[in-house]
């Protein structure tokens, strides 16, 4: 593969998340990636080596910022382990609200993307949780969290939430609010964590 100039490469993702969320991963076609991107057919395949490439690079990217967004959240100091998980929160929402294609592409792709070979997102991912567990043993030290809380519980549930909620607005998002869902996440999360 050359070597990238310029922007194309995120030009090419931009372009491939938002055919991806119109018309899905199998139905969608290198041709219209490169047309959304203002490109070649050959000039997508320098960069990327096929789709299953892009849909990947999409998820890797995705989760390398949730990642890196969450670390110097985590990093913060003075805040206490209910407004880490309410930045967490936060920062899942935020990404998707930015980006609402991506919000469809995550929902309607990631259990495709977690069955391909080689998948170097499912790291990110990884730490991703470990970080969510981490504050939730931080409540838990500052007495904020029941201390029988199970961290791999509570934290599989707040992801499965937060996920379910991005897929409820993909799915309508004229009419769900990720405002009401954000608060509505947040509520629950700290009644049903705090002592």
């Amino acid at each position: 593969m050359r070597r990238k100039e310029g922007n194309k490469e995120a030009d090419i993702l931009k372009a491939a998340t938002e055919v991806f969320a119109r018309e899905g991963f199998h139905l969608a076609k290198i041709s219209q990636i490169a047309e959304k991107a203002g490109l070649s057919v050959g000039t997508v395949y320098l960069y990327f080596e096929n789709k299953d490439h892009l849909l990947q690079r999409i998820f890797e990217s995705l989760w390398e910022g949730l990642l890196d967004h969450s670390q110097k959240l985590v990093e913060t100091p003075n805040l206490n382990a209910l407004e880490k998980i309410d930045g967490i929160v936060d920062i899942v929402f935020d990404t998707f609200a930015e980006n609402p294609s991506l919000g469809a592409v995550f929902q309607k792709e990631m259990h495709h993307v977690s069955n391909l070979k080689h998948t170097p997102f499912r790291t990110y991912f990884e730490q991703f949780i470990s970080i969510g567990e981490k504050i939730l043993a931080e409540g838990r030290e500052q007495s904020l969290f029941h201390p029988e809380t199970n961290l791999h519980v509570a934290v599989s549930f707040i992801f499965g939430g937060l996920r379910f909620s991005v897929h409820q607005w993909t799915l309508h998002p004229e009419a769900e609010s990720l405002v009401i869902f954000r608060s509505g996440i947040k509520k629950i999360i700290r009644n049903g964590l705090s002592v």
